[in-house]
C-alpha cells in the first residue's frame, strides 16, 4: 500500500511553486505579492497532514496518485474508436458482473454440448444482479449485497482452500474450477467455528417447532404485488417437520437487494453438506442441487419451483432420528456458513428498517458504518480469539460483530456497548431475530450482552468489563481527539495480552514519551498494521489500513528508535507572515 511523503504529490507541486516564484522575481511590482501568498500556501500544505495539528486522515482519504497516473496513461494509449458510448445499464452493478456472467454461460454452453441458447443482454443484466456467485469470483464474506474483486491474495489461497474441501463432508460438493458454479461461495471463506456449535440437547427434547422467525415473504411483499410472475413456494425444515418457511420466486424484478432464490439454493446446498445423513445428501446433490443451479442460471421458475418440491419430498422422508444421530457425528463447521446464516438474520430484521440507520450527524463521532463479516472473521483470526475468550465492542452499532464473535468464535461473553436509539433498537431486533433462527437451524447461542442507548464513557458496566477483556474492538475511523482522548483513559486499566482492534493507530505518527505521559498504556502498547482488503467495510469499496494493538506489561522498544517509528518525531514549526 502507498503512503503519503513528501516524495509524491505534494513534492510535485513544491517543485512547481517554486519555479513560479523564480519565474515571478523578473516582475518586482507583482513578484513580492505572489511570493508571499506562495510561501503561505507552501507552509500550509507541508503541515496539512501532520498529527499534531489533527489533520492526520485515515488513508483511505488520501489520493493515490500513481493510480491515477496509471489511468490517464492507458486513456491516452487506448485507441480512439474503442471510445464508443455504451448504453446505460438499469443497475450500476450489472456492468461490474458481465465478466463473470460470460464465463458462466460460456460454461454451461460447453458442459451441454452447446444445447444451451445464449442469453440476452436483458437477461445478462438480470442475471448480474441475482446475487448467485460463480466460482471465479469469490468475494469476501456475504456478497450478495456488495459485489468483489478478485484479489492476489485471494488467489494464492486457493490451494489451502481445496484441500480443507477435500478433508470435510463438503468434498461431496463439487470443487469450484470454474467449471460448475453454486449458490454458497464454498472458497470465499476457509476454516470451521471454533466450539461445539450443533445444540443436540435442544434438537433432541424438541421434536416440533415453536419459534415465529420472521418469514421471507415480508422482504418481498411490493415484489408480489407488483409482479403477477411471482410464484410462492415453501422450504421445508431439516430439523422439524411442522415448519416450512415461505419464498417468493420472480426473476423478473431487480435483486440487487434481496434475492430469495439465491438464499433456498444456499440453504439447499448447506443442508447437504452439514446436516443430512450421507445417503439423502447424496440424493439432494445428485438429483437438486445441480438442476436448481441450471433453473436459476436460465431464470426457469417452473423447474426452480418444482426443485423445491423435490428437495422437500427426500427431507419430508428421512426419519428424525436418522438426522439426530447423524448431527452427533458432525465435528467441523464451514465458517462461510456462519456468515450467510446471519446474512439470514440481518435481512430479517434490518433491511425493513434500513433507513432509520441514515439518522446521525455527519462527520462525528456517531457515524454509522458497518465492519463486514470478512474482514471480522481475519482479525478474529489474528487475535486468536475462542470460547474462553471475553469479547468487548464498542461502538456496536446494530451488532453484527457481537453476534458473529459469538457464533464464530464461542466467546465466553460477547459485549456491545450502543448509544444511538435507532441503531439500539435494530439491535434488539436482530438479537431477538437471532434466537428464533438458532433454534430453527438447531445452534447454540453463546452468552451475548448489550448496553444499549449508553455511552462506552463512564459506563458502569464496560468499566468493569475492560480489565478482563481478550479482545476490544474499536472502530475509531471517525473519532475526533476529543473522543480519542476518553479512549485512551478508557483502555488504561486493560489487561497484559489484551488485544485491541482499531482502523486508526491509538497512537498517533509521531507519538514520543514524555514527562505527562510516563503512566499511559499507549506507551505499552505493541502495535501491528495490517492491510484492510477491498470491500471490508461498508463506507467504501477501497481498502486501506487496520491495527491490532497488543497490551505488554512494559514499555514498548520502538518507542525509543526513531527509525522504527518510519517518522520525524520533531513538531514542524509553524512560520507565519
Amino acid at each position: 500500500m502507498t503512503v503519503t511523503d513528501p516524495t509524491g504529490e505534494d513534492s510535485y507541486r513544491t517543485s512547481a511553486q517554486a519555479s513560479t516564484m523564480y519565474s515571478d522575481s523578473n516582475h518586482p511590482k507583482r513578484g513580492r505579492r505572489n511570493r508571499s501568498t506562495e510561501l503561505q500556501s507552501l507552509l500550509d500544505e507541508a503541515s496539512k497532514y501532520n498529527s499534531h495539528y489533527e489533520y492526520d486522515m485515515p488513508r483511505g482519504f488520501l489520493r493515490d496518485r500513481s493510480v491515477k497516473e496509471d489511468i490517464r496513461q492507458e486513456e491516452i494509449e487506448r485507441p480512439r474508436e474503442s471510445f464508443v458510448p455504451r448504453k446505460k445499464s438499469k443497475s450500476s452493478r450489472s456492468n461490474k458482473n458481465d465478466a463473470n456472467y460470460k464465463t458462466k454461460r460460456d460454461s454451461l454452453t460447453e458442459t451441454s454440448g452447446g444445447s444451451v441458447k445464449s442469453l440476452g443482454s436483458q437477461k445478462r443484466s438480470r442475471k448480474a444482479r441475482s446475487g448467485k456467485r460463480n466460482a471465479n469470483n469469490p468475494q469476501n464474506g456475504i456478497g450478495a449485497l456488495t459485489p468483489m474483486t478478485l484479489s492476489s491474495q485471494d488467489v494464492e489461497g486457493s490451494d489451502a482452500t481445496a484441500t480443507y474441501l477435500d478433508d470435510s463432508r463438503v468434498r461431496n460438493q463439487e470443487k469450484q474450477t470454474g467449471e460448475k458454479s453454486t449458490f454458497a461461495n464454498w472458497s470465499a471463506i476457509a476454516g470451521n467455528v471454533q466450539f461445539d456449535i450443533l445444540d443436540l440437547e435442544y434438537v433432541r427434547s424438541h421434536s416440533l417447532f415453536e419459534g415465529t422467525p420472521t418469514s421471507s415473504t415480508v422482504l418481498t411483499t411490493r415484489r408480489r404485488e407488483k409482479s403477477p410472475q411471482v410464484v410462492t413456494v415453501k422450504l421445508q425444515s431439516v430439523l422439524f417437520e411442522n415448519y416450512q418457511e415461505e419464498y417468493d420466486i420472480c426473476f423478473t424484478r431487480d435483486l440487487n437487494i434481496y434475492n430469495p432464490m439465491s438464499e433456498i439454493g444456499k440453504i439447499v446446498e448447506y443442508m447437504a453438506a452439514i446436516f443430512l445423513p450421507s445417503y439423502y445428501a447424496a440424493k439432494v446433490q445428485n438429483e437438486v442441487i445441480p438442476f436448481m443451479n441450471k433453473a436459476f442460471d436460465e431464470e426457469n421458475i417452473q423447474s426452480f419451483v418444482q426443485l423445491v418440491e423435490r428437495y422437500n419430498q427426500i427431507v419430508l422422508s428421512i426419519k428424525r432420528q436418522e438426522i439426530v444421530d447423524h448431527l452427533s457425528t458432525v465435528k467441523r463447521i464451514p465458517t462461510i456458513f456462519i456468515h450467510d446464516f446471519l446474512h439470514i438474520v440481518y435481512t430479517r430484521s434490518i433491511f425493513p428498517q434500513y433507513r432509520r440507520l441514515r439518522q446521525y450527524e455527519a462527520f462525528s463521532n456517531y457515524v454509522y458504518g458497518e465492519l463486514l463479516p470478512g474482514f471480522l472473521t481475519e482479525a478474529f483470526s489474528k487475535c486468536q480469539l475462542n470460547p474462553n475468550k471475553i469479547f468487548m465492542d464498542l461502538g456496536s452499532g446494530v451488532g453484527n460483530c457481537v453476534v458473529q464473535a459469538a457464533l464464530e468464535c464461542g466467546c465466553n461473553l460477547s459485549f456491545g456497548c450502543e448509544i444511538m436509539p435507532n441503531a439500539s433498537d435494530l439491535s434488539e431486533a436482530q438479537y431477538g431475530e437471532l434466537i428464533q433462527r438458532c433454534k430453527l437451524f438447531g445452534l447454540k447461542l453463546p452468552s451475548i450482552e448489550y448496553s444499549l442507548r449508553q455511552s462506552f464513557i463512564g459506563n458502569k458496566r464496560v468499566d468493569e468489563l475492560i480489565p478482563v477483556c481478550d479482545v476490544l474492538l474499536i472502530n475509531n475511523f471517525l473519532f475526533d481527539s476529543k473522543m480519542n482522548l476518553q479512549v485512551e483513559k478508557l483502555i488504561q486499566n486493560a489487561k497484559v495480552g489484551c488485544k485491541i482492534i482499531t482502523l486508526k493507530n491509538l497512537r498517533a505518527s509521531g507519538y514520543t514519551i514524555n514527562f505527562y505521559n510516563l503512566d499511559s498504556v499507549l506507551n505499552r502498547l505493541r502495535v501491528e498494521r495490517f492491510d484492510l482488503k477491498e470491500d471490508s467495510v461498508s463506507w467504501t469499496h477501497s481498502g486501506g489500513e487496520y491495527y491490532i494493538s497488543t497490551v505488554m506489561e512494559t514499555m514498548d522498544e520502538s518507542l525509543f528508535d526513531p527509525s522504527l517509528r518510519q517518522r520525524s518525531t520533531r513538531k514542524p514549526t509553524r512560520y507565519t507572515r
